[in-house]
């Protein structure tokens, strides 16, 4: 190729720059507060840039995080494609699979071809519209109560409300599963609600629910029953109920230790 050959090509080319400002390097919660671009066409550069004038109500919001939280115990994988299928019904046809989108990128970069370019935007197209019905879902699910139609769900979101801090919604979501049934999932929902109640000093509400579960064969036995236990004995200076329930925690400690290797929470 001849220098002004070169030249010629070089000159087709359009560069394109961009760089972006964030609140923190945190993977999750970490904000994009001004993304700059810059264009260069021949001699001349355009500079845009996109500022974010205030910080949204809920910042960055994972939705892979959200779904791997409330529904990695009833699916087998939580990837969009699979949540839109089981849990939305959104059943794609003829859908490129994302791994091959760089394949067929690459593809029309050397060839030109558009068709294959054409699909990848339709599967990208089905992907926003997933997130959207799937955020949609999830918001239903933490915000009103009627929507959560099991027990696993529920105490799923409850535990969300706890690591979030939010003491008072994560009770008002643990009282539906606690209260329906003597299941795995009910008792763990009763043992947290316990200590939330703990937390508060609602010592005697606290106690009958650590009685409940310390008496039961579910996870949170021997749990509930130490808990019980220091509520005797540091609370109400219960001494011989306190060994009583501590007594019952030691019964309890090869079951709840093989138990633990089962049941995930």
């Amino acid at each position: 190729m001849t220098t002004r050959c070169r030249r010629k090509v070089f000159h087709r080319l359009i560069w394109f720059f961009f760089d972006i400002e964030t609140t923190g390097l945190s993977r999750t919660g970490s904000v994009i507060f001004l993304l700059g671009t810059a264009r260069l066409i021949g001699n001349q550069v355009t500079v845009k840039q996109y500022f974010l004038p205030a910080l949204p109500a809920f910042g960055h919001f994972d939705l892979y995080h959200a779904s791997r939280r409330l529904f990695k115990h009833t699916m087998k994988s939580v990837k969009l494609v699979n949540v839109g299928k089981e849990l939305l019904g959104l059943e794609r046809v003829d859908d490129v699979p994302g791994h091959l989108a760089p394949i067929i990128y690459f593809d029309y970069v050397d060839r030109g071809d558009p068709e294959g370019v054409l699909q990848v935007m339709k599967h990208n197209e089905r992907d926003i519209l997933s997130l959207l019905t799937l955020y949609t879902h999830i918001s239903r699910l933490v915000l009103d109560e009627s929507f959560r139609n099991d027990d696993r769900t529920a105490l799923e979101v409850a535990k969300w409300f706890e690591s979030s801090g939010n003491h008072a919604a994560a009770q008002n979501a643990l009282k539906q599963p606690a209260g329906h049934s003597e299941s795995e999932v009910a008792l763990e929902a009763a043992y947290r609600l316990a200590l939330q109640w703990k937390w508060e000093k609602a010592f005697e509400e606290a106690a009958a629910l650590f009685k409940r579960v310390g008496e039961s064969e579910c996870t949170r036995a021997f749990d509930a029953a130490i808990e019980l236990a220091k509520l005797y004995e540091h609370r109400w200076k219960q001494f011989g109920d306190a060994i009583e329930s501590a007594e019952q925690a030691l019964l309890l400690t090869d079951d709840a230790v093989k138990k633990r290797r089962s049941f995930t929470v």
